[in-house]
């Protein structure tokens, strides 16, 4: 469909199909449906959801006859021996025909009217006529004449064969086409069969690896991407119902009894996904040139791969249960070498993500999306395969995935879109936990901890994997804010499975099992609501492991219980009243606190002799904020007790002390700003004396100090406002005699009151019980959970648009899970959303004013922000309009044109202002779909567009075609005369000076601004060293229009990178930037900070020559952790000269207006030095030359250019111009 008129015959052939009269069945009109399309993008953008909407809901007897005609001739291209040749049976039909059918079902999946129609259509057995020869009578085939009489009737079966329900026999002939000769794998030398079942690729059962091709690959990513489709009828289910009625394509196709074809998709599948190297050696930025198809590949393969495994087949009542095979021959696995292939293949995935985001440019590796659904493999993998699972703990890579599993958890903990891939990773822990190897792996020294990225690194931890463990899990509870308190138990039965074989844990992991222990055990938990003691309950029980099976290898652990002693007394003589009591008088405390009384006693305490409300310090009364709290190396560390005497206040367990506020600081007063944080539901209710345990000063997360995100938000009233649940003396006494403190209490009674000497051995009274295995069990409902998250993962997959297509499901009536149309997010340093460029308009009109070729000036002003990546987003954008400018957000750092289109709307919610959008074409073997992104700009009514990069003339033409601006930029002459061929409005001229990509000509502004004004016919701006309204003034004075400045907003009060970062740039000196990877013609300026010095005196000495020895220097992992933690030598980041000329971070309306008040002061002091006796100092714009005579008393024809036989008019007012050629 190359042409716009083949478009348009396809559109009208739309528009026929909703149309109330029936078309017959042999109608050539359906000839179109796989004859005319070129390409998935035709289908999608020509077949839109209104059309199959209204020809669903008007005309439902065409849409079927077209189905019907689509898998007819799919079937018969499929059966004829050419196919696939060109001519006689083209490819190119087969696959038309999976796109159509592909881009229907979702919308007759889901109206529920036609959910009998489906089953008619697609299930039901259907009856084929015999031909019984010439002399065969005709038979009536319908009711009428002789129709109750039994010869007749059974006279009219024999002459009908029953076949395969359509939807069975679709199945078929796609599995078939997956391995179908010269289609998805090579012709098998001496078969004569076109269909081989064969692996695709080497791994699992395959030694040999297929040759393939990007073509071939390319077809079994939509056949796949249909089978995905007809299996998605779960999208359209609530939840709790998938697993009870189960979906028929999924039932059909897991139940197939024939090994062979189970075997060849199964281990294709597996094979595709785990051979799969995302991390291999490449260029950074690839990906913003070049998207690889073979990812496109691999997501399918796997994610189809987990819809078969995960799906459970429902019972149908009958006495036999259907097997999934897929899932029984994954758990016959059993050979080492699979399962060695299987482990590294899962870990290159998982991994890759880590080495992304640590890289030293920022995006200079794109992270692979499909890391979730890997963690679900391995968690299948763990479940169905007990010999893989034994495999995994026995080889020690069990703590490794463990590692793994925490990184993801806590990497998303806070995101709402990931909450379900936290709950997944916590029970893959507690499936690992289950093996007790597992937990006697957990005691080997934690290595490689200076590998993991900053988010989940714990400083100087020198601990066991079990310490780390404990401190993650630990973090998950505690700084979550009740995101997770569904899996509170699952992450306790963790720590209870592994309990009874952990050994010598530290200060720090035992801390954490000690505040836990303090958070839960509090009254306003308790009381919060009727399930919180089972939480309690389930602590003790994995604290009792410990003391019981590893006493004496614990004494630090056991050394803690001591310290915690009157806490655990307490709570044995815990009642309504006391926890009533111990509720109001820490309300009153907060309600003192927040009006200003500084010295609130308890009318029934003294401040010394109080129990659990008891104040630390006789100066100042502790706010009611767990912040007040020390963990480690303050004046409380371990299970200190607010009522204890003062020996044991002198004697505080020893721990090591490295970020923890003084004694002096965490008696202040002051620390009250985080009361009223909101906190987990199931840990509200935290006593005052636990809040005084905590760190002060800490309001953010620390993985040394991590409970600080739980604060005074726990006391929630003892009645639950939601559940209505009244806590009575009768309930406490159901539960309060079941804790298992008997263990503790004997452990404490077997020394003296009062005392912390801890017995060398364990008491023998404690008998030791059974290690008890807490289970992770499946119900319908945690079944339809998982459902829901792996469809989850395949719908927002499927989001990102593949050449053009705008998701197969998308805006589809889904009832799995809710899908919400959010606005875009505020930019993120992990998630950036676009480079801005600002024009400021104030300018423009100011200079106007004083006839500066005002008519000639970009669109919206003098000024703009140079791109910048991790900077430069929507936020900043509207920052810069709102201050009188122009923003431009940059179109290719939208993963897909609809993400830029949410990003376009979301930079419209936040000013009233105009903005425009940078398009850069950039050379690639796939590139991405520059029309798309243009039609998104132009649909949402931008009409300034900047461009930059090679060949951007078909995207220029669209883009003039609806009356847009178009500025392009260039780095050479040579370049900008080319943009000027194909029509650009206005060029933007980037000299060495600048950051980034400087180009391979070394030539600074004040040449190339100079020789841009004599070359060039159209007007241009200044872009590189500008920071101030002198450099205004100097590029408008070179025949510039305006100036580009990057580095100069990098530091403003609105760019949302570290502050740290802006003050480096402030104390910078133009000199402290470094040139890299000039060898390899690609020269970079970046921040001469020690990483990017260390990169060029590698480049520099290099003897091989090769990209690989600099790689890790400047492979883009660590660059954005600059951004967020401040520490701005930990990578490379980019930076132009102009540092040395930036000394304030202003906000970009303070920025925008001194610019701007600069250059009109400047341009009016150099005004003032004119000595000409013409009262017109500057040439007027309008005036053109005519005429060689006129040529020495007007500037050239076009505004803002010199002609080169002619002088400089501005340079003859200083007595510097040539004579005249």
């Amino acid at each position: 469909m190359g042409n716009s008129d083949s478009k348009l015959v396809f559109k009208q052939g739309i528009f026929r199909l909703s149309e109330p009269k029936p078309i017959p069945k042999d109608d050539i009109y359906w000839t179109g449906f796989w004859k005319l399309p070129d390409s998935t993008e035709d289908v999608f953008s020509l077949f839109s959801p209104s059309d199959i909407r209204r020809a669903r809901d008007s005309s439902l007897h065409n849409i079927e006859t077209l189905l019907a005609s689509l898998i007819s001739r799919l079937v018969a291209l499929s059966h004829l021996p050419a196919f696939p040749d060109p001519e006689l049976a083209p490819a190119k039909e087969a696959l038309n025909c999976v796109r159509v059918i592909t881009r229907i079902l979702p919308f007759l999946y889901e109206s529920d009217h036609l959910e009998s129609w489906e089953d008619k259509f697609f299930w039901q057995r259907r009856r084929r006529k015999l031909d019984n020869g010439p002399n065969r009578k005709p038979e009536v085939l319908f009711d009428g004449s002789n129709s109750d009489d039994p010869k007749v009737e059974e006279k009219l079966e024999e002459s009908f064969e029953y076949m395969k329900p359509l939807g069975e026999e679709v199945i078929d002939h796609l599995v078939d086409l997956l391995f179908y000769s010269n289609f998805t794998i090579p012709r098998v030398e001496r078969s004569k069969k076109k269909v081989t079942y064969a692996i695709w690729q080497n791994g699992v059962g395959c030694n040999t690896p297929m040759q393939s091709s990007k073509e071939m690959e390319s077809n079994r990513s939509e056949i796949l991407r249909l089978l995905l489709t007809m299996s998605s009828k779960s999208l359209y289910m609530p939840a709790h119902i998938v697993p009870i009625k189960g979906v028929k394509t999924l039932t059909y196709i897991a139940t197939c009894p024939d090994k062979q074809i189970v075997l060849s998709i199964l281990c294709s599948q597996l094979n595709t996904a785990l051979q799969y190297n995302p991390s291999t050696w490449r260029v950074p930025y690839d990906h913003v040139v070049y998207k690889d198809p073979k990812q496109v590949h691999v997501s399918y393969c796997l994610q189809f791969l987990l819809v078969l495994l995960l799906y459970p087949i429902p019972e149908d009542g009958g006495e036999s249960i259907s097997k999934n095979f897929f899932r029984h021959f994954l758990g016959r696995l059993h050979r080492p070498q699979d399962f060695d292939f299987l482990t590294e293949g899962m870990l290159k995935t998982l991994n890759q993500p880590l080495q992304a985001t640590s890289s030293y440019l920022p995006g200079s590796q794109k992270s692979v999306k499909w890391a979730p659904e890997m963690l679900m493999l391995f968690w299948e993998a763990l479940q169905c395969n007990r010999r893989f699972r034994s495999f995994i703990i026995e080889s020690e890579r069990g703590t490794e995935f463990a590692v793994l599993v925490l990184y993801y958890a806590l990497e998303y903990k806070m995101d709402p879109a990931k909450q379900g891939v936290v709950r997944m990773c916590v029970f893959i822990l507690q499936t690992l936990s289950t093996e007790p190897d597992f937990g006697k792996s957990l005691n080997r020294a934690f290595i490689g901890q200076e590998t993991l990225p900053l988010s989940v690194r714990i400083p100087d931890f020198t601990g066991t994997y079990a310490d780390y463990l404990i401190i993650s899990i630990h973090a998950l509870i505690t700084t979550t804010k009740g995101k997770l308190d569904a899996i509170y138990p699952a992450l306790l039965a963790t720590i209870n499975n592994v309990a009874p074989y952990l050994q010598n844990l530290d200060e720090r992991s035992s801390t954490k099992i000690i505040q836990l222990f303090a958070l839960m055990s509090a009254p306003s938990f308790l009381l919060a609501n009727d399930t919180n003691h089972s939480l309690l309950q389930s602590l003790l029980e994995a604290m009792n492991a410990i003391i019981e099976h590893q006493y004496q290898n614990n004494p630090v652990f056991v050394h803690a219980i001591f310290h915690s002693r009157k806490r655990f007394e307490a709570l044995r003589s815990f009642t309504l009243e006391s926890g009533q009591q111990e509720i109001e008088r820490r309300n009153q405390r907060r309600k003192a606190s927040a009006e200003g009384i500084d010295d609130f006693r308890s009318p029934s305490r003294s401040l010394r002799n109080g129990s659990f409300d008891n104040v630390r310090s006789p100066q100042s009364t502790r706010t009611p904020s767990l912040s007040n709290v020390p963990e480690e190396g303050g004046t409380f560390t371990i299970g200190d007790d607010e009522d204890s005497d003062e020996d044991d206040e002198r004697e505080p367990m020893v721990t090591p002390s490295h970020s923890s506020p003084s004694n002096q600081a965490s008696q202040s007063p002051s620390r009250s700003s985080s009361i009223d944080e909101p906190l987990p539901t199931q840990l509200r209710g935290m006593s005052e004396k636990a809040r005084g345990k905590m760190p002060a000063n800490q309001s953010a997360f620390s993985r040394q100090s991590s409970s600080t995100s739980l604060n005074s938000h726990f006391s929630a009233a003892i009645m639950s406002p939601t559940t209505g649940f009244s806590p009575s003396a009768h309930w406490i006494d159901s539960w309060l005699p079941t804790l298992p403190l008997h263990t503790i209490l004997t452990l404490l009674a077997s020394s003296s009151l009062g005392s912390v000497d801890v017995p060398p051995e364990l008491p023998p009274q404690i008998d030791p019980s059974p290690p008890r295995v807490h289970l992770f069990s499946w119900t319908p409902l945690a079944l339809g959970w998982y459902e829901s998250l792996l469809w989850g993962f395949i719908f927002t997959s499927e989001m990102v648009l593949q050449k053009g297509t705008a998701g197969v499901w998308n805006g589809t009536n889904i009832r799995l899970f809710r899908v919400e149309q959010m606005a875009a997010s505020g930019p993120s340093l992990m998630k950036p959303m676009g480079a801005v460029d600002a024009v400021g308009s104030n300018l423009v009109q100011r200079i106007g004013r004083m006839g500066v070729r005002a008519d000639t000036a970009p669109p919206g002003g003098s000024v703009r922000d140079g791109g910048m990546q991790w900077v430069g987003y929507a936020e900043l954008a509207s920052a810069v309009s709102n201050a009188g400018g122009l923003g431009i957000l940059t179109a290719l750092t939208q993963p897909t044109p609809e993400a830029l289109r949410t990003e376009i709307r979301k930079c419209r919610s936040l000013t009233p202002n105009p903005f425009a959008v940078n398009l850069t074409l950039l050379p690639a073997l796939d590139p991405p779909d520059y029309h798309a992104y243009a039609s998104v700009i132009l649909s949402e009514g931008i009409r300034i567009v900047e461009t930059a990069g090679n060949s951007p003339g078909p995207v220029i033409q669209q883009l003039k075609r609806e009356n847009c601006t178009i500025i392009h930029k260039c780095t050479t002459i040579r370049h900008a005369q080319s943009a000027i061929n194909l029509g650009v409005d206005f060029l933007s001229i980037d000299g060495f000076e600048c950051a980034g990509h400087v180009g391979e000509s070394d030539i600074t502004n004040f040449i190339l601004l100079s020789k841009a004004r004599q070359s060039l016919k159209v007007p241009f701006i200044a872009s590189g060293g500008f920071a101030d309204g002198q450099g205004l003034a100097a590029a408008l004075s070179l025949g510039a229009e305006g100036i580009n400045m990057g580095t100069r907003f990098m530091c403003t009060v609105e760019a949302p990178i570290h502050i740290k970062v802006k003050e480096a740039i402030v104390e910078a000196q133009e000199t402290d930037t470094e040139l890299v990877l000039r060898r390899w013609r690609n020269t970079s300026r970046l921040f001469g900070n020690k990483v990017a010095k260390e990169a060029v005196k590698v480049e520099r000495e290099s003897q091989s020559g090769k990209f690989e020895d600099v790689a890790p220097y400047v492979s883009g992992k660590r660059g954005r952790e600059v951004f967020l933690n401040g520490d701005v030598d930990y990578g490379v980041w980019t930076a132009g000269q102009v540092i040395g000329l930036i000394h304030d971070i202003p906000t970009c309306q303070d920025l925008v207006e001194r610019v701007e008040r600069e250059a009109e002061e400047t341009l009016i002091k150099a005004n003032s030095l004119i000595t000409s006796s013409s009262s017109d100092a500057w040439p007027e714009p309008s005036r053109k030359a005519s005429d060689p005579s006129s040529a020495g008393k007007a500037g050239p024809e076009t505004p803002g250019t010199v002609d080169k036989n002619v002088n400089n008019p501005s340079a003859e007012i200083w007595g510097v111009g040539k004579p005249k050629l």
